[in-house]
């Protein structure tokens, strides 16, 4: 038996960012301050293969140099100098080690850090600096009197050291050359350089939107950790990561509220203010990133992961666009019936653009005023924003219906998500046990092979293996096989801790057989620990169940004389039909911060749930939208993130004619708003889908940019009028079918809705209710 080291103190959330991952790895001395690494060849020669038929040493990036990892890492304190042994005297051989010992702040290797060096002759030794000031160092002292003074206080380690490589977990030293002979490489090498901090476990935050629209920042707590700083910082395409990291706010608790604005009345005015002065201030080449850092009296972690500004600019509201109840309805003496009442008002984003909110009116507290006007309260929907509408005209024998009809109208234009926080890396000081048989594969198959034998299904659909690099593949491979200790050692990207989690989140996202994860950790000797809902047994089961369905729907649905267009509505459609959104599986989802779920709801949250069950929440919708699709020949992938900023979601983009386009099945099951999510571009659908970068690696991100609208489907369908035609349009639908959907421009302001239903009305004879959501208009008598 081998016994595998599980070092304490590290947690990682599996939330891979181009830019950073947290610290991991062993300790150094703390009095040591230089570290010494040699670059010597392994024992095996570089191509030969080892036993899982991985070319270890031999694993080219997508990055700006071609170069490859060589499985190596060093560890430094903060103000360690970074020292190179040669085996040869540089002066002898006349090389510019400048040039060929670099050291860059991204694994892209985009970003090079400028750094004084210097070269020991006597002990042939090149060394790179500590810099004077390191990359993301805090600004902005505890209590906030001066916005962009500097922290002088020992207790806040980076920010006080004159010499430090700062806040990034880590950095990416590159060599051209054999450290040996001083030849030139074919292949530059990669060696990771973890920075080792104060607090060992750097803050996984999950960065979302509280119901009420405030910007929120949420994370576990981190070991030894006193308070967390939320802190900003700028990154431009040249420079990468700029110097210093602003402090805008500072908790000992685990959450982070930006707090509205509020007038002396009470009533908020303005949301999100942080973000809007960041989102609207810098210039198209400079990019705004948010992060947490964990300190004590000793020091202090590394920087988590961050986010970036513009993804969440678009649905971070800032203040309301105009009053629920315009001038010309006051003037007029309120509205004149319950179906004149507005659905949705503008909302101004933090990145100027304008959002159709619904507005939720608070049915069950009217009053009545001395005019004898229904007054009723409503509160503007994903915001703090408040109103009142007054409505003149209304029927007290059917008061309470119409309330209630009202109440209905606008909950039913609220948009369904859900999707669990993806786990964390847990990595403790036990000393765990691995069975020779579960810690490494000895069989000899091929980890790139993505044959169907590998998922443990029997049914007549073949999946393969999703995966856009070898080790994602690998991964995916395992957890399809629900293999507990998944050992990627062999692999020579394993130790990065940032590659891994891409990895292991693309394999988790683009498999949906793999039926629920509940936890994994991972070892610096790279160990992948994963936990799953169920036992193989189960599981094994259970994906039989779900490709069976497959078999059996995609026979029922598809014939071969359908076009993928035809194949997608036909997926898209049988799934509307046939699930149940699980409400309750959403409520114990948000009872526990979507963090997990209890054990009644897991299979709402997989591939099963709405497959097998017919219920289940977005994640499920996602997961079987792309099994059906894959099965019928369609490139389709689920992608992450949030609906309209607070809910965790999960949705899908799929291939037809060579474009990549948004389909949210979830939200296209909508009484009266069907198929409203379906085809959209990304800047079509920017503020109610934010998408996260998790869902495939990294670099590979733009590849699935939604880029036309051409297959939205109410332009397929020819329901899509511009706003001068649309009233015609709604006239004759209405008139002929009592009821119609059609929709419009996706940016319809309420007072343009308005005119385009005044036009309506004046057109047909008799009363209508109305409903309006993202350009789409829905009448019936």
């Amino acid at each position: 038996m081998r016994r595998k080291t599980w070092k304490k103190g590290i947690a990682l959330a599996l939330t891979a960012s181009v830019l950073m991952t947290t610290a991991c790895g062993n300790n150094v001395d703390k009095e040591d301050t230089e570290v010494e690494t040699s670059k010597k060849k392994t024992d095996k020669d570089k191509d030969a293969k080892n036993d899982k038929g991985i070319k270890k040493n031999v694993s080219v990036l997508n990055n700006k140099l071609n170069a490859a990892y060589i499985g190596e890492k060093m560890v430094i304190k903060r103000e360690d100098n970074i020292v190179v042994q040669l085996g040869f005297d540089a002066e002898d051989v006349y090389l510019d080690l400048d040039d060929d010992i670099e050291i860059y702040q991204d694994a892209n290797l985009e970003h090079k850090i400028d750094v004084f060096t210097d070269y020991d002759a006597d002990e042939k030794q090149f060394i790179l600096e500590t810099p004077s000031v390191g990359i993301a160092e805090l600004y902005g002292d505890d209590e906030f009197e001066e916005e962009y003074s500097t922290i002088k206080d020992e207790s806040y380690a980076s920010g006080s050291q004159t010499y430090s490589w700062g806040n990034l977990p880590q950095y990416y030293l590159v060599n051209k050359i054999d450290l040996e002979t001083g030849e030139e490489l074919d292949t530059p090498e990669i060696t990771v350089v973890q920075i080792d901090t104060e607090i060992a476990s750097a803050p996984s935050p999950v960065f979302s939107q509280t119901e009420e629209g405030n910007a929120r920042i949420y994370w576990k707590e981190v070991e030894d950790a006193d308070k967390y700083y939320v802190v900003g910082i700028q990154r431009t395409e040249d420079w990468g990561l700029e110097t210093f990291a602003t402090i805008i706010g500072a908790t000992d608790g685990t959450e982070w509220i930006c707090e509205p604005y509020k007038g002396d009345d009470g009533e908020v005015y303005c949301m999100n203010e942080d973000f809007m002065e960041a989102s609207k201030k810098w210039s198209d080449d400079r990019e705004y990133y948010y992060g947490v850092i964990a300190v004590n009296e000793e020091g202090a972690s590394s920087l988590s992961n961050l986010v970036e500004l513009s993804s969440l600019s678009s649905s971070l509201p800032i203040w309301m666009d105009y009053d629920i109840q315009n001038e010309e309805d006051l003037s007029n003496g309120g509205f004149d019936s319950f179906d004149k009442l507005p659905t949705t008002v503008g909302v101004e984003m933090c990145d100027g653009s304008t959002s159709q909110r619904v507005i939720i009116y608070d049915c069950d507290n009217y009053y009545f005023d001395e005019f004898g006007f229904i007054n009723i309260p409503a509160r503007i929907n994903g915001t703090l924003f408040t109103d009142e509408v007054w409505l003149k005209t209304y029927d007290p024998n059917t008061l309470e219906r119409d309330l209630a009809d009202l109440k209905a109208r606008q909950e039913a234009l609220i948009k369904k998500g859900g999707a669990t926080i993806d786990p964390s890396i847990d990595i403790t000081d036990e000393e765990i046990e691995v069975p020779d048989d579960e810690s490494k594969d000895e069989s000899e198959d091929d980890p790139a092979d993505t044959s169907d034998k590998k998922n443990n299904n029997k049914g007549k659909t073949e999946f393969e293996v999703y995966g856009n690099n070898e080790l994602s593949i690998y991964i995916a491979e395992q957890m399809l096989k629900t293999e507990e200790y998944i050992d990627i050692s062999d692999f020579a990207e394993y130790v990065d801790v940032e590659f891994v989690a891409d990895a292991f989140q693309e394999a988790k996202y683009q498999n949906p057989l793999i039926l629920g994860i509940q936890d994994v950790g991972y070892s610096d000797q790279g160990i992948l620990k994963v936990e799953y809902d169920f036992d193989k047994e189960t599981t094994a089961e259970k994906q039989k169940e779900v490709v069976d369905k497959v078999d059996e729907v995609i026979s029922e649905i598809i014939t071969d004389d359908m076009s993928d267009f035809e194949k997608e509505i036909a997926i898209n459609n049988y799934l509307c039909e046939n699930a149940e959104y699980d409400m309750s599986a959403l409520e114990n989802g948000k009872e526990h911060d979507y963090y997990y779920v209890d054990e009644e709801f897991y299979d709402s949250f997989t591939a099963y749930g709405i497959l097998v069950d017919g219920v289940g929440v977005c994640a499920s919708y996602a997961a079987d939208f792309k099994l059906l699709c894959e099965a019928a020949g369609l490139e389709c992938v689920v992608v992450s993130g949030n609906l309209e900023g607070s809910l965790p979601h999960a949705w899908n983009k799929v291939k037809i004619d060579g474009n990549w386009y948004i389909v949210d099945v979830t939200n296209n099951d909508a009484d009266g708003f069907s198929n409203g999510l379906l085809n959209l571009s990304d800047d079509v659908s920017t503020g109610v889908l934010v998408q996260k970068d998790d869902f495939v690696l990294d670099t590979l991100v733009d590849e699935f940019e939604a880029e036309t609208d051409e297959l939205e489907y109410y332009h397929v369908m020819n329901k899509f009028f511009g706003k001068d035609q649309i009233a015609q349009k709604l006239v004759e639908d209405l008139n002929a079918n009592n009821k119609t959907t059609l929709r419009t421009d996706y940016s319809l302001s309420e007072d343009e809705l308005m005119e385009i239903l005044n036009d309506v009305a004046a057109s047909i004879t008799g009363d209508f209710k109305y409903g309006s959501y993202f350009g789409m208009i829905h009448l019936e008598y």
